[in-house]
């Protein structure tokens, strides 16, 4: 048995999905740990051609997939963002003709990245994701999740049946480790700007410590400064600018790295700072690979993992910040310290996809093995279809009037699969009431 993982291949001079900055990074490192335990690569080019001929793309996966035998496993990162829907289906249809399995390692899903202020954005527009996400993950048969909140989602909203690993943070390779931090009061930020509107309330409401800010937003090339775009001036923060992933661990200056979206303070509001709850942002595997103890939302994914390996600290909302860092003492942070020597050691050697990739080896291949670990777990409250529904009908009407709803986003709610959740009902309702489903 051969473990392969498909590599997306172009004639551009740079790696593809790099100019993405932490996406393509991301993606490359993880090629890097597959072939560091013996994952062989399938070059994928990179090309989007929905009317390409049967006779043409048949081909193409013949060769893509000549090497792979009966018992193979592939690992494909979700999404693949370069092919079309019907290369893809290609790909899985030849993939399982020739007897292997396909396992999809998610690192984004664009189904929980948007909410009812992004109804019009196709990208995460839920309704067209949901589509997308329905018709692609159905199709491996396993996944690796980087929380076990996304694993309970996946079975909920698609009706996911397949096993399911968890591997916690993506890993981030380096071959640069800075110096030990030293105590501070200032607080490390890097991120996008137009999805962390809440910068300029948290300066001004934490003046007793500083922030260095790293990165930038779409609208960079607006202003005189575009990369202020977002941002106010503050005496107490010094923005730092935009950095290549790999030049920015070695750039970064404080004593605390800040994981946090949000589009006003203090609170998370906005899909892409609730989306947290379920994925593992990139900045929080470069924290702990540049051993910088975190200071994270409570309510994200991995924020249990933050306390019990005693990397860093929680907190509910924003105004708990300045508090939370001009009470920590030297013990505390010394502690964290210690422990991130040995946690940052095992992000940056991807231990944990790699952990992750021989225990859904495992469950496809020894069934007595494989357990629902998700039964339990009820999906979160503030997220998903169901809630996307709700908050469209209470606050962007016309548009939930207006959006396409697919036969497989109805049929979630025509099977009646959830009729003890109050969310599911009332949507449904709503549905009913707008004669977008029939009763």
């Amino acid at each position: 048995m051969n473990i392969w993982y498909g590599e997306v291949v172009s004639a551009d001079r740079n790696v593809p999905f790099r100019n993405y900055g932490a996406a393509g990074k991301a993606r490359q490192d993880a090629h890097k740990f597959l072939k560091q335990i013996g994952a062989r690569p399938i070059p994928m080019y990179a090309y989007d051609w929905d009317d390409e001929p049967d006779e043409s793309i048949s081909a193409r996966m013949d060769g893509i997939l000549a090497g792979v035998k009966k018992g193979d496993v592939i690992i494909q990162t979700y999404p693949n963002g370069t092919n079309s829907p019907k290369y893809l289906d290609y790909f899985f249809n030849r993939a399982h003709t020739f007897g292997a399995t396909v396992v999809g390692y998610i690192h984004d899903i664009n189904l929980y990245r948007g909410d009812f202020y992004d109804w019009k954005n196709e990208e995460v527009n839920p309704a067209y994701s949901y589509y997308l996400a329905y018709i692609t993950l159905r199709e491996f048969d396993a996944l690796i999740c980087p929380t076990e909140n996304m694993a309970v989602q996946l079975r909920h909203d698609i009706g996911y049946a397949g096993p399911i690993a968890i591997s916690g943070p993506h890993g981030f390779d380096t071959p640069m480790i800075p110096d030990r931090c030293q105590k501070s009061n200032t607080v490390v930020f890097a991120g996008s700007f137009e999805k962390n509107r809440s910068l300029n309330s948290l300066m001004d409401n934490s003046p007793e410590i500083n922030f260095n800010i790293y990165g930038g937003s779409v609208g960079e090339n607006e202003g005189e400064n575009g990369v202020r775009v977002y941002l106010d001036e503050h005496p107490n923060a010094d923005i730092k600018g935009k950095y290549d992933p790999d030049a920015l661990i070695m750039a970064l200056e404080g004593s605390y790295g800040l994981v946090w979206d949000s589009l006003d303070y203090p609170d998370v509001i906005g899909g892409k700072g609730l989306y947290e709850i379920l994925n593992t942002p990139h900045k929080f595997s470069m924290y702990i690979a540049a051993e910088i103890p975190l200071i994270v939302w409570s309510k994200i994914g991995l924020a249990d993992y933050v306390v019990e390996n005693n990397i860093g600290w929680i907190i509910d909302d924003l105004t708990q910040l300045q508090d939370l860092v001009l009470s920590i003492t030297e013990e505390d942070y010394e502690e964290k310290l210690n422990s991130l020597e040995v946690i940052g050691a095992m992000i940056r050697s991807g231990m944990q996809l790699k952990k992750s990739i021989f225990e859904v080896v495992s469950m496809l291949n020894e069934k007595a093995l494989y357990e629902v670990a998700t039964d339990d777990k009820n999906p979160a409250p503030d997220l998903g279809i169901d809630k996307w529904i709700i908050d469209m009908y209470e606050k962007e009407l016309e548009g939930l009037k207006d959006v396409y709803l697919s036969d497989e986003f109805l049929n979630y709610f025509r099977q009646n699969l959830y009729l003890d959740e109050p969310n599911y009902v009332r949507a449904k309702e709503i549905l009913i009431e707008m004669g977008k489903l029939e009763a």
